[in-house]
């Protein structure tokens, strides 16, 4: 009897662990990475935002696309037919918790998570009120701290950096250098694949 009992627990264990019933792992703390963290590790979920957690472990909800829209690669796009957006241009997520720039008059990337709400197209900081961006959005080499908002530029290390609008009066400011990921260099401000740098 305590044999057949054996038999039947360890047939019952080894079934358990061939349908992924348990998970075994010698180090419970280690986790799996799902994605690449950086500035270019957005993704869509329906017409959901996400973007890939700092540790590389799980996709995190950032924003949602708006009913006349579709999300793409990470960006919210008209759908066929309905109005584009002027590029450079601010406005706040549906939610109004995400600052987004129209990127090259075809839809609306995330510039960042606004930590105490988005209004007018500019992220809200504690204590004002609300603010509006302005600018037109070039690019180019780390020069000085003015600039336009929606303007880009590459650090001397070879950072992205994108001037965010300023609010109550405030001058637009340069948001913190931001690193490419690995196999993309800084060029006219943007990440971009070396194979497509002239």
């Amino acid at each position: 009897m305590r044999n057949s009992q054996l038999t039947l627990f360890i047939s019952l264990a080894g079934l358990l662990l061939s349908c992924g019933g348990i998970s075994v792992s010698a180090d419970e703390d280690v986790a799996t990475q799902v994605c690449e963290p950086g500035p270019a590790a957005y993704r869509c979920n329906g017409l959901d935002v996400e973007k890939c957690s700092d540790d590389g472990t799980a996709f995190l909800f950032v924003t949602q696309c708006n009913t006349e829209e579709t999300c793409n690669g990470g960006n919210c796009q008209p759908k066929t037919g309905a109005p584009t957006c002027t590029d450079g241009e601010f406005r706040c997520s549906v939610d109004q918790g995400v600052l987004q720039m129209c990127k090259g008059g075809q839809g609306w990337g995330v510039v960042e998570p606004c930590e105490n709400g988005c209004q007018d197209g500019a992220c809200v900081v504690s204590g004002a009120g609300t603010g509006s961006a302005s600018g037109g959005g070039t690019s180019g080499t780390a020069t000085g701290n003015e600039c336009n908002a929606g303007d880009r530029r590459c650090t001397d290390d070879g950072k992205t950096q994108l001037c965010k609008p300023g609010m109550n009066g405030q001058p637009a400011a340069w948001s913190p250098p931001t690193s490419c990921p690995p196999d993309m260099s800084c060029y006219e401000g943007e990440c971009t694949s070396h194979e497509e740098i002239p």
